[in-house]
């Protein structure tokens, strides 16, 4: 004879150790699809705008110049001003690029010719476009490693992959 298996109402159900609110559960897929949406794009700040020049063509043309090894100017897709405006300094720009792979190579250029002191990179600064709560995880982590540095706390630094606050060891100036 054949055992058929028990009814599905028979099955015993296995409640979660905590149940996720249902708002809590829309702002994390929310978060998620933000994040999809914005996997591809980085944040420039500092670009100066130049009369009525595009934007998209003075990002293309710095890339040019550099002759950067895999990182080419059809690598970038459009840049655009956003964000508010403060006094007489520029608004940051949206940079769309073409893959995840070029959006790194497109921050790394940007930030080493920065460190390195190349001329026309000394006041820009880029990174990875982030979600709205990656923006205020990085924000609460800010302000806590200030307290805690208020507080009498050495050599603290935010780890971001890790989302938390680490004590490192002293450097040696030698």
């Amino acid at each position: 004879a054949q055992t058929r298996p028990p009814p599905l109402m028979a099955l015993p159900i296995n409640p979660p150790t905590m149940p996720v609110p249902f708002e809590a559960q829309k702002e994390q897929m929310r978060d998620e699809l933000e994040r999809q949406s914005k996997r591809k794009n980085a944040v420039l700040f500092g670009l100066e705008t130049e009369g009525s020049r595009n934007d998209t063509d003075i990002v293309k043309e710095l890339i040019d110049e550099s002759e950067v090894e895999g990182l080419l100017s059809e690598d970038i897709v459009t840049v655009f001003r956003d964000g508010p405006t403060y006094d007489d300094k520029p608004r940051f720009c949206k940079v769309y690029c073409a893959s995840v792979e070029s959006k790194t190579r497109f921050i790394n250029f940007v930030n080493s010719n920065r460190k390195s002191g190349v001329e026309g990179f000394s006041s820009l600064r880029a990174r990875p476009d982030l979600s709205y709560l990656q923006r205020k995880m990085a924000r609460d982590l800010r302000a806590e490693l200030k307290t805690r540095t208020d507080n009498g706390e050495l050599n603290l630094y935010i780890d971001y992959k890790s989302e938390c606050i680490k004590q490192g060891r002293e450097r040696r100036v030698i």
